[in-house]
């Protein structure tokens, strides 16, 4: 049996990466660097909603949970992919009732579901990218 393939869909992270407009701007500086230090710091400065990221239930739910009170098994196993990005292009709102078509007929039981916007591959400079955005 193969070993399963675990798949980062996180986004590069980097210096002026693109963030919302409300949030501070991404910084990621280098502070020293060998030769001339002998060794290499870099610091981190942006907001905890920049870039891939996952919204703990505290971040819209009053007493939810925050994000390190989530197990990491929760975030591996299984998975199921959905093709919204026809529907999304269209400009149709994803909401239960897309999401009920879209899913009839696939075993979903025991998958971690994940929907493809197609919103990774634009250019994430644009305001459409900024202000636009799929939720």
């Amino acid at each position: 049996m193969n070993p399963p393939r675990i798949l980062d869909l996180s986004a590069p992270l980097t210096d002026g990466s693109p963030n919302c407009p409300a949030h501070p701007p991404v910084s990621l500086p280098v502070t020293a660097d060998p030769p001339a230090d002998g060794w290499r710091m870099e610091e981190f400065h942006m907001a905890s909603h920049t870039g891939t990221h996952l919204d703990a239930p505290l971040h819209k739910i009053a007493g939810g949970k925050p994000i390190d009170r989530i197990p990491l098994e929760s975030f591996v196993g299984r998975a199921a992919g959905v093709d919204l990005k026809d529907r999304v292009r269209a400009g149709t709102p994803i909401d239960a009732s897309l999401l009920e078509q879209a899913c009839a007929g696939l075993d979903l039981r025991d998958r971690i579901v994940l929907l493809d916007t197609g919103w990774g591959s634009r250019c994430a400079e644009t305001d459409e990218w900024i202000y636009q955005s799929p939720y």
